[in-house]
């Protein structure tokens, strides 16, 4: 009777946690499958990652010509060092490539794509569908 009580509430307990793992593990699932889902232009993540490193490492490398200069030096559209636009330029490229972006070449549309990708990619709830309209 108590004892049975109790057996059946630790039964219950185990349950809501069983559920709770399920649900986790669904989640998860769905966050994988929006991962696979993006196209990443460079075929392997490995490879996608070892490319941004190296354009990066070209605009660290540039800014380290001008030991003397701020960012706000080096950043000055009208004065910007040619290495360090280039650099970034191919930078650019990069994640365009990475990311199959094909919008304005702008660094505020950019940034605003990789913002929603990003949003995207970490939340736990499903991927909206978006709805197809028939053509006139």
């Amino acid at each position: 009777s108590a004892v049975s009580s109790q057996q059946s509430a630790v039964s219950s307990q185990q349950s809501a946690v069983s559920s709770q793992q399920s649900a986790v593990s669904s989640q998860q699932s769905a966050v994988s499958s929006q991962q696979s889902a993006v196209s990443i232009g460079y075929g392997s993540s490995k490879k996608f990652r070892a490319i941004l490193e190296k354009t990066a490492q070209a605009i660290l490398d540039a800014r380290a010509l001008y030991p003397e200069s701020t960012l706000a030096d080096l950043y000055d559209p009208l004065t910007m060092p040619p290495e360090l636009r280039k650099a970034h330029a191919t930078n650019d490229r990069a994640v365009d490539a990475a990311y199959n972006y094909k919008g304005e070449k702008t660094d505020a549309a950019r940034v605003a794509f990789l913002f929603d990708l990003y949003g995207k990619l970490t939340s736990l709830l499903p991927a909206e569908k978006t709805k197809r309209g028939r053509k006139a």
